[in-house]
């Protein structure tokens, strides 16, 4: 749906209605926030800053006067997914696009290097077409090595389409490629195309050395299966492999000069097992770990004993924190509102987290860089309310300094709070999700059930929502539920057949409205389900099945 049917769309759900008339305009809702991401140097000197409009634009600030050192904008079509500092000079971007299906840009497996000083500009590695595809991933920086990276690269068989222009990965919430997608240029934009046995690897994946000045690389190690993931340390010195072969998992471990080491094996389908992550301070591995049912952190032992060190209850870990030279500090995970782990609870990190996360006790603390040594790093403060507050924050000293808000044209006032809410459903079972209550209401209002686009890869989480903001706004209730088959919630939240996962869907969303209602949150009487994709489907079979 586009951006003008979708106003109109709501705009007729209001004057239906009958509720109030809204506050704020509804551009200044559906209007999206141009900044994405601020990152920091190594060095503490400069700030690199991405902003989304017509093409993305990154730009490079100097910190000492707020002067713009220099900048570059993605090509007509194309977005930036991801940047980062190689080194206090010189930035490494991945090049993305936009297909159909898919909410977020999707990285096309290319590499740019782009300098400070605007020397040596330009890709260091592309992604091939018809021939098939050589998709690069950035596996480890290397602090002590200005001049060099180490990246990933995956081949793969060529696009049953001859008119292939790029290719494309989906990645799950932790990075790991999930899918490979053929794209096709058509006219500004890019579109899916056939791919030949589902683009299937045509080798082992490689690990590299890669020059971040002339392009260069040397093989540092080929991968000891066909399909996985590395994970190497900030020397590049230890290498771990998760490699996946017909739903048999086994992870390799190698050190410089040394073969593979196999040290865990077990099935994907039916055994419970762990995934590295990476290396803490004492070079001891790091794993994801589903030993339970939720995801937790635990520590990987070279004979293959997997010592759990971290598990919730309800949540599985959803996102980590790494400092620059790759060791894990911390990881979130939520099943209402954000919670943390730190990995040492003594750190100038965690302590300083801590105390930004008690300063701001209605809002969470994300991070998006460090300098070297952790000395500083940028961090993120949003909330419900707040899509997000940017601040360099020196972690010995704890001394933070303002930068930039995501939105200025809303007022505090325009805007309302997010409740996480646990639901108990007809077959005892707990769904969690988040409600949203309009102010300044005499009667019990009117409710909007967004349904989740994508709900067996994706869910709803704390924080700032434009939808929800902007019908609270007008004077609905909105509420969003993680119907049964979401991610997130451990192995219990998605186990089931794909039928059982449509039913649950449905009733789940029908228990969840009889629960506002029991608890006069809502007049459920009055109630608009909306969504797109998966969501709008899912919201069409609720009403056949329930008018």
């Amino acid at each position: 749906m586009n951006r003008l049917h979708l106003k109109l769309t709501i705009a007729v759900l209001l004057a239906a209605f009958g509720v109030p008339s809204l506050a704020a305009s509804m551009a200044d809702f559906v209007r999206p926030a141009p900044l994405i991401d601020i990152q920091i140097s190594p060095d503490g000197e400069h700030l690199a800053m991405l902003r989304r409009e017509a093409r993305d634009t990154l730009y490079v600030v100097k910190r000492a006067d707020n002067s713009i050192v220099t900048g570059v904008s993605s090509p007509i079509g194309q977005r930036f997914h991801t940047f980062r500092w190689a080194n206090a000079g010189r930035l490494l971007i991945e090049p993305a696009v936009v297909l159909a299906g898919h909410d977020r840009p999707l990285p096309t497996g290319a590499l740019l290097g782009f300098g400070i000083d605007g020397k040596k500009n330009g890709y260091l590695r592309r992604s091939r077409g018809t021939d098939g595809a050589q998709l690069y991933q950035v596996v480890s920086v290397l602090p002590a090595d200005e001049a060099h990276v180490v990246v990933a690269r995956h081949s793969y068989a060529p696009a049953d389409s001859a008119d292939t222009s790029l290719y494309a990965r989906t990645q799950d919430a932790l990075g790991l490629t999930t899918e490979v997608l053929a794209a096709a240029r058509e006219g500004d934009g890019y579109t899916a195309v056939a791919c030949g046995e589902g683009c299937a690897l045509a080798n082992a994946p490689v690990l590299e050395r890669l020059n971040i000045f002339t392009g260069t690389s040397e093989v540092l190690v080929t991968a000891p299966s066909e399909q996985g993931e590395f994970v190497a340390d900030g020397t590049a010195g230890r290498v771990m492999f998760t490699g996946i072969d017909s739903g048999l998992v086994s992870i390799f471990e190698t050190g410089a000069g040394d073969e593979w080491q196999e040290i865990k094996y077990f099935s994907q389908y039916f055994d419970l097992g762990a995934t590295p992550i990476g290396f803490d301070t004492n070079g001891d591995i790091m794993a994801l770990d589903n030993l339970v049912d939720t995801l937790g952190i635990s520590r990987l032992q070279r004979n293959g004993e997997v010592k759990s060190l971290f598990r919730d209850k309800v949540a599985d870990i959803h996102e980590l924190v790494r400092g620059r030279n790759g060791t894990l500090l911390a990881a979130s995970f939520s099943a209402g509102f954000p919670s943390w782990y730190y990995h040492d609870e003594e750190s100038a990190f965690a302590r300083t987290h801590k105390a930004l996360r008690a300063a701001y006790p209605d809002s969470d603390i994300a991070i998006t860089s460090f300098t070297d040594g952790q000395r500083e790093a940028v961090v993120k403060v949003y909330s419900d309310k707040n899509p997000g507050t940017y601040y360099v924050v020196n972690l010995q000293t704890r001394k933070a300094e303002d930068l930039l808000r995501q939105i200025d044209w809303l007022e505090d006032d325009d805007l309302v709070a997010t409740v996480p809410v646990q639901i108990p459903t007809r077959d005892n079972f707990e769904i969690y999700g988040y409600l949203t209550l309009p102010k300044n209401t005499s009667d019990t209002p009117p409710i909007v059930v967004i349904t989740q686009k994508h709900p067996f890869s994706d869910r709803f989480q704390w924080g700032y929502d434009a939808k929800a903001q902007m019908f609270a706004n007008a004077g609905y209730a909105v509420l969003q539920i993680n119907t049964r088959g979401a991610p997130g919630y451990g192995q219990r939240y998605t186990t089931g057949s794909e039928a059982e996962l449509d039913r649950w869907t449905d009733n789940d969303i029908i228990d969840a409205m009889k629960w506002v209602g029991q608890q006069e949150l809502a007049d459920v009487r009055k109630v608009c389900l909306f969504g797109a994709g998966r969501g709008a489907y899912s919201a069409l079979l609720t009403v056949m099945r329930h008018p």
